[in-house]
């Protein structure tokens, strides 16, 4: 893992790259005539909020722990809004950054829950994605 990993600094860029999705920012002119956007950009201070408690909370909660309960909150977060904000290439980002946030604290990958698995056969997403924990959460 690289040390040049700013927590913060990455969720900035996220946040931003789904609001430019949102907004449609990243079409050009006449593009937009008949465009409509996903989801209501103003739904990802909410996620942004998210993220940061995460941060914030891996400082004083059991690693393994805060990254469950993020994993969660995102679940209900994208289920509100038709699981329409984080799609399979979102997932894949956060699960990123979720190994480089549990590095950072000490954990290995098989420690740090995962965000989704495929469906092999089908390659698509399962409706419940599956967690891992640490065989003993003590070690965390």
């Amino acid at each position: 893992m690289s040390s040049s990993f700013h927590p913060g600094a990455w969720v900035e860029e996220f946040i931003a790259d789904l609001r430019t999705f949102a907004t449609g920012s990243y079409l050009g002119e006449g593009e937009t005539e008949h465009w409509e956007g996903f989801y209501d950009p103003a739904c990802l201070a909410e996620l942004e909020q998210i993220l940061r408690t995460l941060i914030a909370d891996m400082a004083t909660v059991p690693v393994a722990e805060t990254l469950i309960d993020a994993r969660t909150k995102l679940q209900e977060f994208n289920a509100q809004h038709q699981d329409a904000v984080l799609e399979e290439e979102e997932y894949g980002d956060l699960q990123e950054f979720f190994q480089q946030l549990g590095h950072l604290h000490g954990l290995d990958n098989s420690q740090i829950p995962l965000l989704m698995e495929e469906d092999e056969e089908n390659n698509i997403p399962p409706a419940a994605p599956m967690i891992y924990l640490p065989e003993d959460p003590e070690d965390t």
